[in-house]
């Protein structure tokens, strides 16, 4: 395990101005990759490999199209970020994983690794996570490489005391080379580490496309078969020039990057999209036809969720949703609800 010096806030609390250096463990994804395979935590398929390849070729990818990294031979893997609660006050951890999208296992903890973790409430900002992407850029690059890097992002000769990890030897007996295809996460994690100039809370909301909410030629609430903003998709070069903030993240720079890695956690996107407003207008003509007849509405979203669970029951599922209270129906100004259940219930 490696560290890295990152800056962060002093202590835990909003208001706090005062900064302070900060060294954060972190697993380089090459040697973690190098460790999973030869510990054999982590299956090779390669027929498997270059169908996945093969078949984004076929499809003419963009990010396929560079023939410096066209190849069929690499294994692919993604990096993805989220926070989670992990106290009772609701502190959070951020959490960067590596993943490996070919494993079949359906055990998170077999299919997910993480890289590197910290507490949300002392990042500054995007600043913050700066070095933490520059030795990851620099991992990576060690991966499509195939082999132990002779220097470290600092410049520095590596020795390593473990003649299987010294410099220019494999990283895998095979020769394996491992190539990045996916960067996921939520919508709001890739604003903040690409510093989207696209994004949710802009005019211009997309980062793929010139969908805007005020220029008239492409409304980003035009849902034809074939909208107007669809024929206007960016180019990998308008991307690099016109939707990134600076300092640049760093993994831009891994060989073989294209913009179409980011890719949005489809769980967000869905589910606190299309979801809620599915879900709260079911809920509200249920109600207007008084399908759970009740004295009061608290009575009402009662046996609402009474009936959500003998459903569950019935279907064989779990889900963590809590009890159903009349504030989660939001109707203020609309034509139809939003239940505003929990992001990985509401399906």
């Amino acid at each position: 395990m490696d560290s890295v010096i990152i800056y962060v806030k002093a202590r835990a609390d909003p208001n706090c101005s005062d900064v302070v250096p900060f060294e954060v463990p972190i697993f380089a994804p090459h040697r973690l990759t190098a460790w999973l395979v030869r510990t054999g935590r982590l299956q090779m398929d390669r027929v498997a490999s270059q169908q996945f390849f093969r078949h984004f070729t076929e499809q003419r990818a963009p990010w396929m199209e560079d023939s410096a990294y066209a190849a069929t031979n690499y294994y692919p893997y993604g990096l993805y970020g989220d926070d989670a609660e992990y106290t009772v006050t609701k502190e959070k951890l951020l959490v960067i994983f590596m993943s490996f999208p070919l494993q079949e296992s359906k055990k998170v903890l077999e299919t997910r690794f993480p890289v590197c973790m910290l507490r949300t409430e002392r990042i500054l900002g995007p600043e913050t996570l700066q070095p933490i992407w520059d030795y990851l850029a620099w991992s990576c690059n060690c991966l499509i490489d195939g082999r132990y890097p002779g220097k470290s992002l600092s410049g520095e000769v590596i020795r390593s005391s473990d003649p299987r990890c010294a410099p220019g030897s494999l990283l895998c007996e095979d020769g394996a080379k491992f190539r990045l295809v996916e960067l996921r996460g939520d919508w709001k994690w890739h604003v903040q580490g690409f510093r989207l100039r696209g994004h949710y809370g802009a005019n211009n909301v997309c980062h793929i496309c010139p969908a805007s909410k005020t220029d008239p030629r492409f409304p980003y609430c035009d849902f034809r078969r074939n909208p107007c903003w669809r024929s206007h998709e960016r180019s990998h070069r308008d991307f690099m020039l016109t939707m990134l903030g600076e300092p640049l993240n760093s993994l831009v720079y891994v060989a073989g990057f294209h913009f179409r890695f980011i890719k949005y956690d489809t769980m967000h996107c869905t589910n606190l999209g299309v979801g809620q407003f599915t879900n709260g207008g079911t809920f509200k003509e249920l109600l207007k036809i008084s399908f759970w007849p009740a004295s009061d509405s608290t009575a009402t979203f009662r046996a609402a969720y009474k009936s959500f669970k003998a459903f569950l029951s019935a279907q064989h599922l779990s889900c963590s949703q809590p009890l159903f209270k009349p504030y989660m129906l939001v109707q203020t100004g609309e034509d139809y609800g939003l239940f505003a259940s929990k992001v990985s219930t509401s399906r």
